[in-house]
């Protein structure tokens, strides 16, 4: 009996793929126990375990002789308390992106979040949320410090509930006096919350954005070299980029000249299309923004190949969106 499993490297909540093709002698009987109640027969099985732990899978094998052979590997799953996990959906707006981080809270089994939906503020929810197949790709990722300091996060982290979820505090005042590290206000976007745990945990030490220039987005913390890859449930090889940042610098000097600055956590409203089409945008008031130009006060529209497919794509931004509905 003998067996491999797929990814290598797997991740709570990720299908698992089991495969006895390495078993050898004239076999006509494959039975998997995986430890957690749940039973399976065939050369090829799949699986998903939804505990962070340690488990043991069993493969018997035999044939119509009655001979018998078992293996038992194990397959290691922990989280630990302080641990990141990053996801990204098959319809994710920028193919390979990580759009969304959270902290994994051991004690109580879930992961602290700043979401905007359902609840548009920081809050705890079930580490179920990550499970494929509901979250496509998901990784795991551990900050490479001593644990204490990542107790010390996740307390921060957790000290947080209830704050307002604010994605366009993007570029933010943040400020280090002496090991004192203060923010302008409480308000947190995904990747901004767990940066800032980590910062503050760490008495500074920990700088999970590794150009340092404000905005922190969930690619930057998975690429930062504080954090080493532990498993996930996704694609082979990742690929990412985050095209989005490519505006924020020509949105910061537009918004100088007309004497706003992102240090009054403005609100935008953002539309991307991956698709060589032209977009026209009408606003609550009737006024339009296309291509050729904007009726919307501040409003703009650029064109990229962001996927890299030889057609442009299409980004507009609507500062200060109003409430009604847009088309």
């Amino acid at each position: 009996a003998s067996f491999t499993y797929y990814p290598e490297y797997p991740m709570v909540g990720g299908l698992i793929e089991f495969d006895a093709s390495s078993s050898s002698g004239n076999i006509d009987n494959y039975a998997w126990d995986f430890g957690d109640g749940v039973r399976d027969y065939g050369k090829e099985v799949e699986h998903i375990f939804v505990e962070p732990k340690v488990h043991s899978v069993t493969l018997d094998v035999s044939n119509n002789n009655g001979q018998t052979d078992t293996t038992i590997q194990d397959v290691n799953l922990t989280l630990l308390n302080g641990d990141l996990l990053f996801w990204r959906s098959q319809a994710s707006v920028v193919p390979g992106h990580w759009t969304h981080v959270g902290i994994y809270n051991k004690a109580s089994n879930m992961v602290i979040e700043a979401r905007a939906f359902p609840q548009n503020k920081v809050d705890v929810y079930p580490l179920s949320d990550w499970f494929f197949d509901r979250v496509t790709y998901a990784e795991v990722r551990r900050v490479n410090t001593l644990q204490y300091i990542r107790d010390a996060a996740v307390e921060f982290n957790a000290s947080q509930v209830g704050c307002p979820f604010d994605f366009l505090s993007l570029i933010f005042d943040r400020k280090q006096i002496g090991d004192e590290l203060l923010w302008l206000s409480d308000m947190w976007y995904c990747s901004e919350l767990v940066w800032a745990s980590y910062l503050k945990a760490s008495g500074g030490e920990i700088n999970l954005d590794p150009d340092d220039k404000g905005a922190v987005s969930p690619d930057e913390i998975n690429n930062s070299n504080h954090t080493d890859f532990i498993g996930a449930h996704m694609e082979n090889e990742p690929w990412t980029f985050f095209p989005i940042w490519l505006f924020i610098d020509e949105l910061q000097g537009f918004l100088n000249d007309i004497g706003e600055d992102f240090d009054e956590a403005l609100d935008i409203a953002w539309v991307l299309a991956l698709s060589p089409v032209d977009l026209e945008i009408t606003d609550p008031e009737g006024l339009v923004l296309n291509k050729s130009g904007s009726e919307i006060l501040w409003a703009f529209y650029k064109e990229y190949d962001i996927d890299e497919d030889g057609d442009t794509d299409d980004l507009l931004a609507i500062p200060y969106p109003k409430t009604g509905q847009y088309s």
